[in-house]
């Protein structure tokens, strides 16, 4: 189990720490500059080429690893070439087709070539200018695989054959959707950053004007037309709110989340010192153990989808009373579940699951503010993190919304 002070200073790494990281993957990986000068090879790489990383670090890549001689056949260099030159003119990754490409015996195990098959994929590197700023050339040494399919009966081959081209084809053709993805995620981006200046702005004149006018005019106003401009702030204040949780139902799909140990007693003390003050709560009583075991999330993610649930709490409660909340966490099996209760109006058990879609109101915004978006948000944000959600709640008897996170081991 992390302490506290583990968990609350990060761990800094340093630049050789990520070189001894990168050279200790499994993965037969090879970082090259777009003129295909090698500057880093992890080990495994080594050991399946035969190469010592001081003999190839610094050299071109073809100098390093030519085509056997012996071999008239031989087109690893041309295809590898052809596949490097795509990725330099497309900054986009390209699969190989298994390839016979042979390697270099060194000289105290008597020189000559081997024989030896690879799958190879060749991935750009963009620098913050979106140039290429290196290659990762990764590969799979497939050797056995190949002999072991040319040993077999031709219907064995002829079916291997099919099969590894199946593989190929279905590489590209993830390769073509992680492309279309990104520039579909870079125009969610593009809306987004319109939608936060376009809308809100001219919502942010709305909003002004008509509070100078409130201000201003209301000796001038009667009853009703007061009414109206108190509609019109009503309204601009709610189209805030419902854009604002719109950006943050969108950022939270398609940013990144990396999570990292985190103390669910530290992230609750967090939100409940930046509860708002207008609606106190009459009974609040946190029981989260210190014994608890920290969590993998992130934290701002969390402390989101904390602050979220806490605001329902304070929220559904009958006209005239104040809120009664009860934070409590256990943990079971390999998760910790933290549970936020209350004693408020409840939820029948008919919409237990549809209160986490997004715009689901079981009330009138007139009676209960809000937007709609707040559960499903924390839906989003826990799934995300790898975490679950639920809720126990009877009509009348009050809700018991939770959360689950995986332990951070």
């Amino acid at each position: 189990m992390l302490s506290r002070s583990v968990v609350a200073t990060r761990h800094k790494l340093s630049i050789p720490d990520f070189r001894i990281l990168f050279e200790s993957v499994p993965g037969l990986y090879l970082v090259l500059t777009p003129d295909l000068q090698i500057v880093a090879a992890s080990d495994a790489y080594l050991q399946a080429s035969m190469t010592k990383r001081e003999q190839i670090v610094g050299r071109n890549l073809f100098d390093v690893f030519p085509d056997n001689p012996d071999d008239p056949t031989a087109t690893g260099t041309k295809n590898l070439r052809a596949s490097l030159g795509r990725v330099l003119q497309s900054r986009s990754a390209d699969t190989m087709a298994v390839q016979k490409y042979d390697i270099r015996r060194p000289e105290s195990e008597g020189g000559g070539f081997e024989e030896r098959y690879w799958s190879p994929v060749n991935s750009p590197v963009l620098g913050s200018d979106g140039r290429i700023s290196y290659i990762i050339h990764r590969v799979e040494d497939v050797t056995e695989f190949v002999r072991l399919k040319h040993s077999q009966t031709e219907e064995l081959r002829t079916q291997a054959d099919r099969m590894e081209a199946e593989i190929f084809l279905r590489s590209r053709d993830l390769d073509a959707a992680n492309r279309r993805l990104r520039e579909v995620n870079a125009d969610l981006e593009a809306f987004t950053a319109s939608v936060s200046h376009d809308l809100k702005a001219p919502l942010r004149a709305i909003q002004g004007f008509a509070r100078i006018l409130s201000e201003s005019c209301t000796s001038k106003l009667n009853d009703e037309e007061k009414q109206h401009l108190a509609t019109v702030i009503d309204g601009a204040v709610r189209m805030d709110a419902l854009i604002n949780d719109l950006l943050s139902y969108s950022r939270i799909a398609r940013e990144e989340i990396t999570p990292e140990p985190l103390l669910l007693g530290e992230m609750i003390s967090m939100v409940i010192r930046h509860l708002p003050g207008e609606e106190p709560i009459r009974k609040l009583r946190i029981d989260v153990p210190a014994s608890l075991p920290a969590v993998l999330g992130h934290d701002q993610t969390v402390q989101q989808a904390i602050s979220n649930l806490v605001a329902n709490a304070q929220k559904f409660v009958k006209p005239g009373e104040k809120p009664d909340v009860n934070i409590s966490a256990e943990q079971i099996g390999s998760f910790v579940r933290l549970t936020i209760s209350d004693k408020g109006i409840g939820i029948a058990e008919e919409y237990h699951e549809k209160i986490f879609d997004i715009f689901k109101r079981l009330h009138s915004s007139d009676v209960y503010a809000g937007t709609g978006i707040g559960l499903a948000i924390v839906k989003r944000a826990i799934e995300r993190m790898h975490g679950r959600v639920g809720v126990k709640s009877c009509v009348g008897e009050g809700s018991s919304f939770w959360i689950e996170l995986p332990v951070a081991q």
